[in-house]
């Protein structure tokens, strides 16, 4: 996808995002995201471009799923750890929850959200980036779109700064699919958090995390040269 293609997207996901709060007024703040995180997958998902995948490539790109969302629910105390050492030394308030923990909003963060802005973000709007700038200026400035989409102002350094570990791993794995299992991963540790009191101890969450994430970086490679190998 060109630059401008996806710059375009960009500005209509953001659109049905903001038509959808200012509906929230009448027909209430779950309903409203939910329409509209379901109203922006639709669209990006309606630009995709189909790119038949070597034999096999299914079973992979789901095991790549899945251990993205392990690395996102073990590593889910290590970045609440960090922010919270962020926003301190800088003296801001803390951040607000993102959801709150209902079935419709675990829906939305947990399928839809992570779905829709990893493709636009980390795939269409990165790979055009990256064509121009490289590849850490694209993840800086993908990191940076994505963190200007969240409404919430108090959250924009966070979204920042997980942004810029989704964008690493994108371009280490060569593939967006661990970074869509990653962000459902940590949306739903934040959930089960909300909902339940759910906590991971941190270092042994940690360790899982770097694991997980190493095998995705592996197996994104080798994903991604199939890919290759089947479009010549």
């Amino acid at each position: 996808m060109s630059l401008t293609a996806a710059l375009l997207l960009l500005v209509s996901v953001w659109s049905v995002l903001l038509g959808s709060s200012l509906a929230a007024p009448r027909l209430g703040v779950e309903l409203a995201t939910f329409g509209g995180c379901a109203l922006a997958t639709g669209l990006v998902l309606g630009t995709a471009r189909r790119v038949p995948g070597p034999p096999g490539c299914w079973g992979r790109r789901i095991g790549l799923l899945l251990l993205g969302a392990l690395a996102g629910i073990a590593s889910y105390p290590g970045w609440i750890a960090g922010l919270e050492c962020v926003y301190g030394a800088a003296e801001l308030a803390p951040v607000p929850p993102f959801v709150q923990a209902t079935p419709v909003n675990l829906v939305a963060a947990v399928a839809l959200a992570p779905l829709f802005e990893e493709l636009l973000y980390r795939e269409r709007l990165l790979g055009a980036l990256r064509r121009r700038v490289g590849g850490f200026g694209a993840v800086g400035l993908c990191s940076g779109l994505f963190a200007l989409g969240h409404p919430e102002p108090r959250a924009h350094l966070a979204t920042w700064l997980v942004g810029l570990g989704l964008g690493g791993l994108r371009v280490g794995s060569c593939s967006v699919v661990p970074c869509i299992g990653l962000h459902a991963g940590l949306n739903l540790a934040a959930w089960l958090a909300l909902s339940a009191g759910w906590w991971s101890p941190l270092g042994p969450g940690l360790a899982v995390a770097a694991v997980a994430a190493g095998v995705c970086l592996r197996l994104g490679r080798t994903e991604a040269r199939g890919r290759e190998a089947s479009r010549r």
